[in-house]
């Protein structure tokens, strides 16, 4: 692995780009930050703060088509949206639960987030989301990261407490178990071929779950991260975010097992 952003403030969240060109990341200390993927990585004034705040944010999405970004606030307990260069910046749920992960689903033009003061799921219409369009979709106990599987129509959502990664139909809207038996799971992110899916542990440990073979367990590829939070891929590398060292490191899907 290759360390790729070493940053002053903790860096918990990572978000990509549909070009996979540019990271997004955010800081517990309420800033987001961008960086061009396809700059000269030994030059740290290529990470520019876009976003400068108070607050802690806890995850990040990004719409492409629409030019947006939008992010939980751990400390106000909102979701709030800008454009992607940090511009015209909007509140659209405030002191509502305590929102943390999020994900979109752009063909059906919706937002979900994980909320841990409730223990849910709740979606809401992308363009109108507020506290009075919100809509409960599952109920899970402390849940944190979610991940959209389009192939599938999955998202996956990382059970914190119980040690479960959870998969909801976004056809039916049934939830099941994916796999049991981590050590608090924390975000989730796709592999570039669509076969696995990466889980960032409390404990350490990076694993993936092979969809194709979900009964032999998650599988650990990393182990030599302090504390991995955020997980992203793009053009066939993981970036990977670690909240103590506050490191960002790209290692290449090629060379994990």
């Amino acid at each position: 692995s290759r360390m790729f952003a070493k940053s002053i403030a903790v860096v918990v969240s990572l978000a990509i780009s549909a070009s996979a060109d540019y990271l997004y990341f955010s800081h517990d200390d309420g800033s987001i930050a961008v960086r061009d993927l396809n700059s000269d990585m030994s030059t740290s004034n290529s990470m520019n703060d876009i976003i400068t705040g108070e607050g802690s944010i806890a995850d990040i999405v990004i719409h492409m088509n629409k030019g947006l970004i939008f992010w939980t606030d751990e400390s106000t307990r909102s979701i709030k949206r800008s454009k992607l260069d940090g511009s015209e910046i909007s509140t659209l749920l405030e002191k509502d639960g305590h929102p943390y992960g999020l994900v979109i689903d752009s063909k059906r033009s919706h937002i979900y987030w994980s909320c841990h003061a409730t223990d849910s799921i709740y979606r809401a219409p992308i363009d109108t989301l507020s506290s009075n369009t919100k809509h409960k979709v599952a109920s899970i106990s402390q849940p944190h990261g979610l991940e959209l599987d389009s192939d599938r129509d999955m998202i996956y959502i990382a059970g914190n407490s119980d040690g479960i990664v959870y998969q909801y139909s976004l056809t039916d809207g049934s939830l099941s178990e994916l796999m049991t038996s981590m050590s608090e799971p924390r975000f989730l992110a796709m592999s570039t071929n669509k076969g696995r899916l990466y889980v960032t542990e409390g404990s350490g440990n990076v694993k993936f779950i092979y969809f194709d073979d979900v009964t032999n367990g998650a599988t650990t590829i990393i182990d030599s991260v302090e504390s991995p939070t955020g997980i992203v891929v793009a053009d066939k590398y993981v970036l990977l975010s670690d909240d103590k060292a506050n490191f960002i490191y790209k290692i290449s899907e090629g060379e994990l097992p």
